[in-house]
């Protein structure tokens, strides 16, 4: 195939994607949703921070026992922060 016909094949599909896109917008639009209060979440050392007397290891610990409700993000935990304040109160 030619440059040339690249081109024009090319400025074929941005045009009918353009339309396709044009279409869509027009037909629904879609708004994300916001949440009056968004959770706050905390890696272990923000964690330790935010809480006098916790270590990151004890905070570590309380995730891997299973005291501690987190997620984990690659090999970060994250931990919402209410989580935290129920787990030590």
């Amino acid at each position: 195939m030619k440059q040339l016909d690249k081109d024009k094949l090319i400025d074929e599909i941005v045009s009918v994607l353009q339309t396709k896109l044009q279409v869509d917008t027009k037909s629904e639009t879609i708004q994300p949703t916001k949440t009056d209060n968004p959770t706050e979440m905390l890696t272990i050392k923000e964690a330790a921070l935010l809480i006098d007397g916790l270590t990151e290891y004890r905070i570590r610990q309380m995730c891997i026992t299973g005291e501690l409700p987190h997620f984990k993000a690659g090999k970060k935990y994250l931990i919402s922060e209410k989580a935290l304040y129920k787990a030590i109160s």
